[in-house]
């Protein structure tokens, strides 16, 4: 496509927005919506952002603590005593058998004993 044939185009589609917003919701919202985006991109690359950037982040603080994973910090608080598997436990000491497997997967399946309901459009 040479660059004449790229200038008609341009031009037939130019000739024909007007129209196509009047009568024509997806392109008319869609038009809209362009604006808007420009509009604010305009006003971001304008050095407005800076103005409502919002409040300085806090101060950091001045100590944090014992390390993650110091002895120290994990020998200060018992696990409690809740059964062998719990959010605050360590697995370690958990066996797993192999006779406690999970139940089978029934996913989309239906059982024989509940009848098929009938779709809504169908009369008896």
């Amino acid at each position: 496509m040479n660059r004449a044939a790229v200038f008609e185009h341009l031009g037939r589609l130019a000739r024909a927005a007007p129209g196509a917003f009047r009568n024509d919701r997806v392109f008319r919202f869609a038009a809209i919506g362009a604006v808007v985006a420009l509009l604010m991109l305009a006003g971001r690359l304008g050095g407005h952002a800076s103005s409502v950037a919002g409040p300085p982040p806090p101060p950091a603080p001045s100590s944090l603590g014992a390390r993650y994973g110091d002895q120290a910090a994990t020998a200060a608080s018992p696990p409690p005593a809740a059964g062998p598997i719990a959010p605050s436990r360590s697995l370690q000491g958990v066996t797993v058998s192999k006779d406690s497997s999970a139940p089978p997967d029934r996913f989309g399946t239906l059982d024989a004993a509940q009848p098929q309901r009938k779709p809504a459009n169908d009369q008896p």
